[in-house]
Parts: C-alpha cells; structure tokens; sequence
C-alpha cells in the first residue's frame, strides 16, 4: 500500500472513530452537563427555526432564546446541577418512563417556532 493510499484509510479511520465515540457520547451523557452546552444548542437550534445561519442583526441576543432549549433545561434540572458538580442527572434519567414524559410534554417540533426578537448570543 503507497503512502497516500494509507493516510486517505487512515484519515477515514479517525474519522469513523470520531462519528462512533460522538454517537456513544449522546446516548450516554445526560444532556447540558456542561456548562456551555445550552448556549451551543439553544445556536443550532435558533438557525433551525430561522432556517438559515443567524447574525446580530436578526434580533436582540440572549443567553437562551428557543422554547426547545427552555424546555430542555427545565426538564433536565439544569439549573440544580450546573451548581452542584456531584449531581450528574435528574432522577429516573435513562429510563423509558423519563424519555417518554419529555416527549409528552415537548413544545411540537412540526413546525418552527417564529422569531421572537431575541437571537442566540453566538
């Protein structure tokens, strides 16, 4: 196998590697653990419902500015872990039970929420 055969199988290794720890990552670390990861979802959601990439001047910034990301932090206990790093997750989190009563009560997803005035501050 030539030099470049190799880095091209090898670049394609790392990247399957990263895809495959990224998805292990989502099923097994609650949401929001990380202090910064509201504002980084709250920014991909807010280009989903404006349906484009945002700048400053599509509305006023705010920590959080989607319904989804409110809804979100509410049901994980955000604001109870973010200032207790012993505490990793709401009780019952992982169950079927959990899951299904965040679906439940979920603000729909079928259509974009409009704008509001305030952007994500990203």
């Amino acid at each position: 196998m030539n030099r470049d055969r190799f880095a091209n199988f090898a670049a394609l290794g790392a990247i399957l590697l990263a895809g495959a720890l990224s998805t292990l990552w989502v099923f097994l670390i609650p949401i929001f653990e990380a202090l910064d990861e509201p504002a980084h979802f709250d920014y991909a959601v807010s280009i989903f419902n404006a349906g484009h990439l945002i700048s400053r001047a599509d509305g006023e910034p705010a920590w959080i500015a989607s319904p989804y990301t409110e809804y979100l932090l509410s049901v994980s206990d955000f604001s109870r872990i973010a200032s207790h790093s012993p505490i990793r997750a709401p009780g019952g989190y992982g169950s079927s039970e959990y899951f299904l009563r965040v679906a439940a009560e979920a603000p729909s997803i079928k259509d974009r929420q409009p704008p509001n005035g305030k952007i994500n501050y990203i």
